[in-house]
């Protein structure tokens, strides 16, 4: 994509980069901000960096990595290999193969738990059996999905 001339705004205290510069608005007050005039390709550059010392870059020399985009990775990674219920399970059976005694509210936690299960399994029966509702399956939606993006 060819170059574009982009107002850059930052703040003017402590020239962080905050965006392009919005349309003109009489009614903005832009006095407690800089602006920086650059030629950049909005699809292969950014700016990084503040208002005295950035640069543009070109994406394919420095990726740019969020933490909390590697947060959310890790996360989705553990959960797929381990879905809270399942991380849940494993402590339960490990402190119950432990010698420790269960306080009162752990037994009380984990009685809950099997409960809800014994209900989770009654309404599923209830959704398949009944010709009022068109119960899908967990199975049944990652087949729907595989479907949906198999385009060979």
């Amino acid at each position: 994509m060819p170059k574009k001339t982009m107002e850059l705004m930052f703040n003017g205290k402590t020239g962080i980069l905050l965006g392009e510069k919005p349309a003109d608005n009489p009614e903005l007050n832009l006095n407690k901000f800089k602006f920086k005039t650059v030629e950049i390709d909005p699809i292969m550059e950014f700016y990084d960096g503040d208002y005295d010392n950035g640069t543009i870059m070109r994406v394919d020399e420095k990726p740019v990595v969020n933490e909390s985009i590697v947060n959310s990775q890790t996360f989705s990674s553990i959960q797929e290999k381990y879905p809270m219920h399942k991380q849940i399970n494993i402590m339960i059976e490990m402190i119950d193969a432990s010698d420790l005694p269960n306080t009162e509210r752990f037994a009380e936690m984990v009685q809950y738990i099997k409960d809800q299960r014994v209900v989770g399994k009654e309404k599923k029966k209830v959704y398949t059996e009944s010709d009022a509702y068109h119960y899908e399956s967990e199975e049944e939606a990652k087949e729907k999905a595989k479907k949906a993006v198999d385009f060979d």
